[in-house]
């Protein structure tokens, strides 16, 4: 009874998604705060354009969690063929959901508090 591949890169996945997640966000909220939007001080460009390199990784950390999601159902389905452990599958499945439902939290939330 072993442990199948795709659900041990499900969780690996799902962890680095996690963690990337974690810091993307935090030194988005930071940059965001000590930015005046003033255009034509050349920190200001470069702060902007750290803003949209984040933004881009971002996005690819979201595609990185679906393929780990992906991954961690497909090793869930393996494991109930071949009649071995579910844990990692679990774990991976659990965690890169998480993400996933953050960001579409996220999103909701900002799509609200941008209507009123």
């Amino acid at each position: 009874m072993g442990h199948p591949a795709s659900g041990i890169a499900s969780l690996v996945i799902g962890s680095i998604c996690s963690l990337c997640f974690v810091t993307i966000l935090v030194y988005i909220t930071t940059i965001q705060r000590s930015v005046v939007y003033d255009y034509s001080r050349p920190e200001e460009v470069a702060m902007l354009k750290s803003l949209v390199t984040l933004s881009i990784a971002f996005l690819c950390n979201l595609v990185l969690a679906l393929v780990g999601l992906a991954l961690g159902v497909t090793g869930l389905i393996r494991s109930r063929q071949t009649q071995s452990s579910r844990l990692f599958p679990l774990l991976g499945i659990s965690l890169n959901g998480l993400v996933l439902l953050t960001v579409g939290a996220m999103i909701t939330v900002a799509s609200i508090s941008s209507v009123e």
